[in-house]
């Protein structure tokens, strides 16, 4: 078995950074899961690292985790205003302040533009989007 810190909801306040030990990824989300908590981020503890990371790096550039939160709500009002996907993430690359996360946020635009999922457009940042929020 392996350790996994996570970062989960349950309820409307309750938010709650720990660990769990689980054979695997998936298997702590569902043990996460089957609690009750509705997993934000789960990723296998490395041995010496720190247990609670709230900043990804993308080369020197940091994106924290509050900065994807704020892109999610953005990406989700926009679609369920009617936007296309390749317009909103146009707009949204345009708002962002941060130069990390606006880079990001081009490079998948451009990979949609290309007819790629959005979810593999994403793949292609490993360090910045989860598997499980992939």
């Amino acid at each position: 078995m392996a350790r996994f810190i996570y970062k989960a909801k349950k309820g409307p306040k309750e938010i709650k950074e720990d660990s769990i030990e689980a054979d695997s990824e998936s298997a702590a989300v569902r043990q996460l899961m089957q609690q009750g908590y509705y997993p934000i981020w789960v990723k296998e503890a490395s041995i010496g690292s720190a247990e609670k990371r709230d900043t990804f790096s993308l080369s020197s550039k940091r994106i924290k985790t509050k900065d994807i939160a704020n892109f999610t709500r953005q990406l989700s009002e926009l679609l369920d205003s009617g936007l296309a996907l390749y317009e909103a993430l146009n707009i949204i690359e345009n708002q962002i302040e941060l130069p990390g996360l606006r880079e990001v946020i081009k490079g998948i635009r451009e990979k949609v533009r290309d007819g790629n999922t959005f979810s593999d457009s994403l793949k292609d940042y490993p360090r910045i989007f989860s598997k499980l929020y992939i």
